[in-house]
């Protein structure tokens, strides 16, 4: 028996719906791998004084909720519309960095996800006016007008999307992306490896501001300078607590008290609420640090 026109229709309607569907999963397939492939920090525009990473937006979208004393521990760094934002999108997993500039936004999304940040963006703006567009470096940035004549600007490249109200380093990341060139500092680059990515936050910063000196003896001063310091952030009982490790040596034993304080310090100035006091513990070659401040008030 011949299959009629109806059946042969049918059949070739199911091989075009399985020929789009299959395009479609390549494309996606394909940006995502793209996605995969960039390395956020080889972005990251020159001079940090402290990066933030975000392992896990949904928890921190919570506490913020949840936590109006934590709404206001980020602000200090943080501008309001970026932490709306981040409630938004409380999939995308981000990272900050801090400049005497202003802050710098980094996500990495496919294509399929521009339209919905651009959407939640312009709703943490809270008002619909009109982007910039303007070209550089063959990238199309966009500029919205916010409060007291500032403006917030983003680009999308290759997977990485970038909002900062600071146009020089938006610039400079996009630069960087462009050339291949990287302007961070080999330390935090490598600190990164030791930080804990199943941690709801991390934060790398720079201690040189603080001119500690250790005495090692009576003849020897050992001093950090242009060095950095890393610890994990995670949420307990109320609290919001700091985690650090580092390679012991008996050589320097008298510098990790001085650490823990200046550890404590950095985190008061990046965050004036934090107030926390650090327990230090020796297990085998390394040193830990462990401390926390309260999230008092909803």
């Amino acid at each position: 028996m011949h299959p009629n026109k109806k059946e042969i229709i049918i059949c070739l309607l199911a091989f075009l719906a399985l020929g789009i569907a299959a395009s479609f999963f390549y494309r996606t397939w394909k940006e995502d791998k793209g996605v995969v492939q960039v390395n956020v920090y080889d972005l990251i525009a020159s001079d940090p004084y402290a990066i933030l990473v975000v392992n896990r937006p949904a928890l921190l979208s919570h506490m913020l909720q949840e936590k109006k004393a934590l709404d206001d521990l980020f602000r200090n760094e943080i501008p309001a519309s970026l932490l709306a934002f981040l409630q938004q999108n409380a999939e995308l997993p981000s990272v900050f960095s801090f400049h005497p500039q202003g802050s710098v936004l980094y996500v990495k999304a496919n294509s399929s996800r521009l339209y919905a940040l651009e959407k939640n963006l312009l709703s943490s703006l809270d008002h619909g006016y009109t982007p910039r567009k303007q070209k550089k470096y063959g990238i199309d940035f966009y500029y919205y007008p916010d409060v007291e004549n500032r403006f917030l600007g983003y680009y999308e490249h290759e997977g990485v999307w970038v909002v900062s109200y600071s146009r020089k380093l938006l610039e400079e990341v996009a630069l960087q992306q462009v050339t291949g060139e990287t302007s961070l500092p080999n330390e935090p680059y490598m600190l990164r490896k030791t930080i804990d990515p199943n941690s709801p936050l991390n934060i790398l910063f720079k201690v040189d501001p603080l001119d500690l000196y250790v005495n090692l003896n009576d003849s020897t001063e050992w001093r950090i300078q242009d060095k950095w310091l890393a610890a994990d952030l995670f949420f307990n009982e109320g609290n919001i607590c700091s985690h650090g490790g580092y390679p012991y040596y008996a050589a320097l034993d008298t510098m990790y008290g001085a650490m823990a304080d200046t550890l404590s310090q950095r985190l008061r100035i990046l965050f004036p609420p934090l107030q926390p006091v650090f327990e230090i513990n020796k297990e085998e070659d390394r040193v830990y640090y462990t401390g926390c401040s309260p999230l008092s008030g909803h």
